[in-house]
């Protein structure tokens, strides 16, 4: 019988190791600047072209290394950081993985170039793992690593990348990410030939001051103007950074920014906590901004729970949960001697309407009714005889008799419906208003990348938004249902959709979702309110809202 059993070559296991580390280029960017960094680098400069699946480029001034050193480490299991199991417990360095340059030569013609101080360069060349050459070199202390072709002989995971602006984007969030984590080391990042992003290292600034001043260049002027600063320490425990003045929350949790024991990491539980620490000074629908490191004793902190370390897990995230949350209580509450806060509006849903059962009782004693304004018939055109005969406004209903029955229309999700089939077309184009004054809008900028692409759909849906600078965009026009107010936070959502949609629908779809979001209010005059019920009876679908919300609901008891 034929063996079934075989081991796999070392080729074959690096490219499966390969999986595990490398999503996309940047999962290559950020690894290669963690060796960086851990090699001491005051200055990293990356470069890409084609998202970085044409060329990855890092380069540093770090330590490093001889020609022996350079040969290991691109070896399987070759690493600097780790002599013993046990050393996993109190690891202190972005990395340790021994994998890391071994999996990423295997997918790619590699070359790594090194020298340590005083000592001669070397110039190691790989093509899909293999060696081609190695010979002296003339790099002054530092180490370049060049990444051509990433994925060539791995043609399935090449074929499900995506575009190359979407991987451009992804390398600069990675780089932001890094660059925030460590104010004090410079860095350059250069796409397509196009300098994005140069920061100054600042070696002898404080922590707080250094990250300060990487703010705007980093997450916008805006964010950086609003921002508190958080300074704490207790123990072994400290919390530097900032928290976002409460005024400028947002509806998702893309302004937070957390760097745990210098690692950028996703940790709800954390975030959370930030934003219990707001308590009522926010709308608990929405979500405070902020960038804050957060140090732990090492033995608290288990960062293997992730291959490539977004998550980590904490062995007591309850006592941590509980020190973020006074380091940020302390912060905003010595700012609030110095500023004014607006009271909060809560963003909530309109009340329902009140029970049927409680509208039956009272239909004896009209009095006690809310305000309702009559009479409809002048509202209608001469001779008209609509299949929905409106009877009165009650709140933000337009109560209505249908077949003998009496239903209430609920006025705003109407006016999304509307929207909604508007921007996408079954109707006609959208209604657009141009603005006299373009209106600025910051973002960060990896936002405002990611943010480019999306443009051309926005604008066929009548927002007009372009690019002006590198973290903000001017709102030129925009439909007629939304106000200018409305939009840096509708381009926040659909920001987080087009990253991590919940669903499947196309895209243009989710655009369109969220722009009548906005559309329709609670407050609506009787003139108003009858055009709606015309415009609805237009619509493809008239009885569900854009969210899967019912537009018309029966009121029982009141019909015949």
């Amino acid at each position: 019988m034929a063996q079934k059993i075989q081991i796999l070559s070392g080729l074959t296991i690096d490219q499966i190791a390969a999986g595990e580390v490398i999503e996309q280029p940047a999962s290559v960017v950020k690894e290669l600047i963690e060796n960086a960094l851990d090699a001491g680098a005051t200055r990293i400069e990356v470069e890409t072209r084609g998202g970085g699946l044409q060329l990855i480029r890092v380069a540093d001034n770090g330590c490093g290394m001889g020609r022996e050193d350079l040969l290991l480490s691109i070896e399987r299991h070759a690493t600097s950081k780790l002599r013993a199991f046990d050393d996993l417990e109190t690891l202190s360095t972005m990395g340790f993985r021994g994998e890391a340059l071994a999996s990423i030569a295997a997918i790619s013609r590699f070359s790594i170039e090194s020298a340590e101080e005083g000592g001669e360069g070397t110039l190691l060349q790989l093509e899909g793992g293999a060696h081609l050459s190695v010979r002296p070199s003339m790099r002054q202390r530092g180490t370049t690593i060049e990444v051509h072709s990433l994925f060539y002989n791995v043609p399935a995971r090449r074929k499900f990348q995506k575009s190359a602006a979407h991987c451009g984007a992804e390398i600069t969030r990675a780089v932001t990410a890094l660059a925030l984590a460590f104010p004090k080391v410079g860095f350059r990042l250069v796409q397509q030939e196009k300098e994005i992003l140069h920061l100054q290292p600042l070696p002898k600034a404080a922590p707080l001051e250094a990250l300060l001043t990487r703010l705007p260049d980093l997450l916008g002027e805006e964010f950086s103007r609003l921002a508190l600063p958080v300074d704490w320490q207790e123990g072994g425990v400290r919390c530097l950074g900032v928290v976002v003045q409460p005024e400028a929350t947002r509806p998702s949790r893309t302004g937070q920014h957390l760097v745990l024991n210098r690692r950028p990491v996703v940790a709800p539980g954390l975030q959370h906590a930030v934003k219990q620490a707001f308590g009522t000074r926010i709308d608990p629908q929405r979500y405070p901004q902020f960038m804050l490191h957060f140090e732990l004793p090492l033995r608290l902190v288990d960062l293997n729970v992730h291959p490539q370390k977004k998550e980590v897990r904490l062995r007591d995230e309850q006592a941590a949960r509980s020190l973020l949350m006074c380091a940020v209580r302390e912060a905003l509450e010595k700012s609030e001697g110095r500023i004014r806060y607006r009271e909060p509006i809560l963003a909530r849903e309109e009340s329902q309407l009140p029970s049927y059962s409680w509208i039956a009782r009272e239909e004896s004693s009209p009095s006690s009714l809310p305000p309702v304004q009559l009479p409809i018939e002048g509202l209608l055109k001469e001779k008209e005889e609509p299949l929905d005969r409106p009877l009165a406004l009650f709140r933000s209903y337009l109560l209505v008799e249908r077949s003998g029955k009496l239903f209430a229309l609920h006025l705003r999700r109407a006016a999304q419906r509307i929207c909604y089939e508007r921007l996408l077309g079954s109707e006609e184009s959208p209604e657009v208003q141009g603005l006299l004054l373009p209106q600025p809008f910051s973002f960060s900028l990896n936002e405002t990348q990611q943010l480019e692409p999306l443009l051309p759909q926005l604008a066929s849906m009548g927002l007009l938004l372009r690019p002006f600078g590198p973290k903000t965009l001017l709102l030129e026009a925009l439909p007629k249902e939304i106000e200018p107010c409305q939009v840096q936070s509708m381009l926040a959502r659909i920001l987080e959709e087009s990253l991590s949609p919940k669903e499947q629908s196309p895209f243009r779809e989710r655009i369109a979702r969220r722009l009548s979001a906005h559309a329709g209010s609670i407050n609506y005059s009787l003139p108003q309110a009858i055009e709606i019920l015309r415009q609805l009876s237009c619509c493809r679908e008239s009885t569900i809202s854009p969210f899967q919300t019912a537009i018309w609901i029966e009121i029982d008891g009141l019909s015949e």
